[in-house]
């Protein structure tokens, strides 16, 4: 398993709880927009600082911090009592975890993504990731495009789907998907099958690959030099939760693409139509946004109802040939915040070796 100390201490804050709140927070939970706050740059000794001030009782934080990495490091003693530190299900999501993943990655990581300066909201923007598989495939951004669509995708979208994510494999691109059934699995297959490298984007924790019938594909996507990702380590609480997820992952594969592919999806209240999710996000990110759409055959094709709204919007382009070459030639316009954040991560990687 892999982790820095100051990944590990990002993670023993996220979980550091007094009287069942965020000992940091002083909320339920520790959120993406806390962490930002605390660190706006990336900056591990302002983040450690601002942290320990409101920690009352530093040994005892410190001691929790040991419990994890021993968990982690599988170096626990399975007759310890560790209930007065942690709760049953993160003791036994932390041993799930540490079973299941390759790392752990944090900002203060030079292997974490550095983010798009188009991402204007810390709520939207990740701060730890648990991942298996290869980790340098965030490094550039730029080399990845995001395959959406719907959970039951007709024989001929299915068809179309997989050229297009072919002919993006043979000039280089990674594919980023949400290991969902239908498109999405589509994506990674044809991917795959094409010599590519891909990306799977999960709601749930690696311990827990969903949906089930997909864990083949998982172990071939890492086998085949791809990479499974996710914010979670623990099973949601309750079915708000598990939904909150599934939004949440679909503004990761935005975030972690510079192009986006809708190969269909129904209108919203018609049937499947999570994909607007992930369609708004790379809008609001200033990502190149392609469909598969023809005005002529699919108009009375309930599946293409959402790529038939952003038609007569003219909010996305339709896929072709010459859309194909601008999706891979296309590059996300990002300040110098970023390469900030990538020179901050580079330095303390340095310090490290």
């Amino acid at each position: 398993m892999k982790y820095t100390d100051e990944t590990l201490f990002t993670m023993a804050i996220c979980e550091y709880e007094i009287n069942g709140k965020n000992a940091i927070s002083n909320r339920k939970h520790f959120s993406n927009s806390d962490f930002y706050r605390f660190s706006p740059s990336a900056n591990f000794k302002e983040f450690h600082s601002t942290c320990i001030k409101r920690i009352i009782d530093i040994d005892n934080f410190y001691f929790f911090k040991n419990i994890i990495k021993k968990i982690l490091d599988k170096d626990y003693d399975s007759n310890y009592e560790y209930d007065f530190m942690l709760e049953e299900d993160k003791f036994r999501s932390l041993i799930a975890l540490s079973n299941s993943i390759d790392g752990i990655i944090s900002p203060f990581d030079y292997e974490f993504p550095h983010i798009y300066s188009t991402v204007k909201k810390n709520a939207d923007k990740p701060f730890l990731l648990f991942y298996k598989g290869n980790i340098s495939l965030l490094r550039n951004l730029q080399n990845n495009v995001a395959v959406i669509g719907l959970l039951n995708p007709d024989k001929n979208i299915a068809d179309r789907e997989y050229v297009v994510v072919k002919k993006l494999v043979e000039r280089g691109m990674n594919i980023i998907s949400g290991l969902a059934k239908g498109c999405d699995t589509i994506a990674h297959k044809a991917c795959i099958e094409s010599n590519g490298k891909t990306i799977a984007i999960l709601p749930s924790p690696l311990s827990h690959i969903y949906p089930s019938e997909n864990r083949e594909l998982a172990q071939k996507i890492v086998s085949s030099g791809g990479l499974l990702i996710s914010e979670y380590y623990k099973k949601p609480e309750n079915k708000f939760e598990s939904t909150k997820r599934f939004i949440a992952r679909d503004r990761l594969q935005a975030m972690f693409s510079k192009a986006i592919l809708l190969s269909a999806s129904y209108s919203e209240g018609v049937g499947d139509s999570g994909s607007r999710h992930a369609m708004a996000k790379a809008e609001e990110y200033s990502l190149f946004r392609a469909m598969l759409y023809n005005e002529s055959s699919d108009c009375d094709n309930p599946q293409f109802g959402l790529n038939r709204e952003y038609h007569k919007r003219r909010s996305a382009n339709i896929m072709t040939q010459s859309i194909l070459n601008e999706m891979v030639k296309y590059t996300v316009k990002s300040n110098n915040s970023d390469t900030k954040q990538e020179n901050n991560q580079y330095l303390l990687s340095l310090l490290k070796s």
